[in-house]
């Protein structure tokens, strides 16, 4: 997603060296998709941030280097620079969905133990860490270009050649490579249309209530 933003970035923190940059469609974004309470905002930026440590998490632990992160109103991405292996790719992009997945676990573990709080901003956040993630979670892994799915189903088809003897391990470039201008093209379309499905997935799995509100607000 951060080829569509070339402006906005702010940068709010930084972790390690790392630069954690949030662009100002961030809460514009919510505001549109969860309205205005900020506990299901909390939740969303942790379900994103946690994807994208997943990422850095990965990505130190194949000896690449992390540039930056960044969080938008269409999700998150991990800027890092080095070469890997597709198998590589693999991990880092299986690792962000992981993280996501682990969050999920964790939640329904302390819902179930503790019971569902109570009050209309837990049942939102509810919303977020587990329909919203899950339906993230899906999203990510369609095997599309620029989305992880394209290097997770790489890799897992990698694997299956591996074990019949018949692998590629030569690495891909270097993603500090920059794109040629018909590729940069070819990827912002991609990208525009990960992002058109991404929009009618979530109105279609938005409460018809929050719809209808976020429609009277307009």
């Amino acid at each position: 997603m951060r080829s569509l933003l070339t402006g906005g970035f702010f940068t709010v923190l930084r972790v390690d060296g790392v630069p954690l940059r949030v662009h100002w469609s961030l809460p514009v974004g919510m505001a549109l998709a969860l309205g205005l309470d900020p506990v299901a905002w909390v939740a969303y930026v942790g379900v994103v941030l946690i994807h994208e440590l997943g990422h850095v998490w990965a990505v130190r632990g194949l000896g690449a280097r992390v540039d930056e992160v960044g969080l938008s109103g269409f999700g998150g991405y991990c800027r890092w620079r080095g070469s890997v292996t597709t198998s590589g790719l693999g991990v880092i992009a299986w690792s962000g969905v992981g993280a996501q997945a682990v969050l999920l676990l964790t939640w329904l573990a302390l819902w179930l133990a503790v019971g569902a709080p109570a009050g209309p901003s837990w049942a939102a956040a509810h919303h977020v860490l587990v329909q919203l993630n899950l339906l993230l979670i899906a999203l990510n892994l369609l095997p599309i270009r620029g989305l992880d799915g394209a290097d997770a189903w790489a890799a897992a088809r990698e694997a299956w050649r591996r074990r019949r003897g018949v692998a590629n391990l030569r690495p891909r470039r270097p993603r500090a490579e920059p794109m040629t201008p018909e590729e940069a093209k070819a990827e912002a379309e991609r990208q525009a249309e990960v992002e058109r499905v991404f929009q009618k997935m979530l109105q279609g799995l938005l409460p018809e209530s929050r719809v209808d509100r976020r429609d009277d607000d307009e």
